[in-house]
């Protein structure tokens, strides 16, 4: 079969499941109500405070949009995300199907490599969809869209999310059932952001690239400051994904 064609098999099976209708709308859907809840939020709290309350709440900015839309998707968006991946692996395994697959000239490199870049390649598309979504609503609601250090924001909340990616089809490459996939992903999921907020090494960890994104438009953080955790997070997916091959590879399927 080979690389090429499994890969292509790959992103087949992506279209025939409709992953990508379904995944990029959640992620479109996230995009278009940020910029949404961000303006008219403050509205819909003042209106249900009664009367006798004085509150004054500051008016949204463009940096409310972003930031509103960053806690979306590290919230549901992602969590979604890993819940469609984490089957990638075991589900082959078990169906038999990766056997099959061995058989025809493709490599267990190949084989995780290829469900890697298929679900990243998924996973960019549905976030560009949400951050394009987001930027025009936020030009329409706050007559602009554009902070400095945005596209860089941008990159740091997209390599979270391919870590991810690498953490959870580990998961489920080490796994013998879907039951047991979905609770190695999704403590992955949960470990990894609880790290970001450890003393110390929190700031180094992944999870606190998407706190990041939102300090780079507040100019709470500079590229400097975020240097390190990029390049740790590209150290620790490309690890990820090396032992994902490794435990494949010592695997009786």
């Amino acid at each position: 079969m080979g690389m090429k064609r499994f890969f292509k098999k790959e992103l087949y099976e992506i279209v025939k499941t409709h992953k990508v209708i379904v995944i990029p709308s959640v992620f479109l859907t996230f995009g278009l109500l940020s910029p949404l809840l961000a303006r008219y939020m403050p509205e819909i709290l003042m209106a249900t405070v009664p009367d006798a309350v004085n509150i004054e709440l500051p008016e949204p900015v463009v940096l409310d949009a972003y930031d509103q839309l960053f806690k979306n998707l590290n919230q549901i968006a992602l969590l979604v995300t890993v819940l469609t991946v984490m089957g990638t692996v075991v589900g082959e395994k078990i169906k038999g199907t990766a056997t099959l697959v061995l058989t025809k000239s493709v490599s267990r490199f190949q084989f995780i490599i290829s469900k890697f870049l298929a679900n990243g390649i998924l996973f960019t598309l549905a976030l560009i969809l949400a951050y394009i979504g987001c930027m025009y609503y936020t030009s329409i609601l706050f007559s602009g869209f554009y902070m400095y250090h945005l596209w860089l924001s941008f990159f740091l909340f997209w390599l979270y999310g391919m870590f991810l990616i690498a953490i959870t089809i580990f998961a489920s490459t080490i796994s013998g059932s879907h039951i047991l996939a979905a609770v190695l992903s999704f403590m992955g999921y949960t470990l990894v952001n609880l790290l970001a907020f450890a003393p110390v090494i929190g700031r180094y960890s992944p999870g606190a690239l998407g706190r990041f994104s939102t300090g780079l438009l507040n100019g709470s953080k500079s590229p400097g400051d975020v240097m390190a955790t990029v390049l740790i997070t590209l150290l620790l997916s490309g690890l990820t994904i090396g032992l994902s091959v490794l435990v494949f590879e010592k695997q009786e399927l």
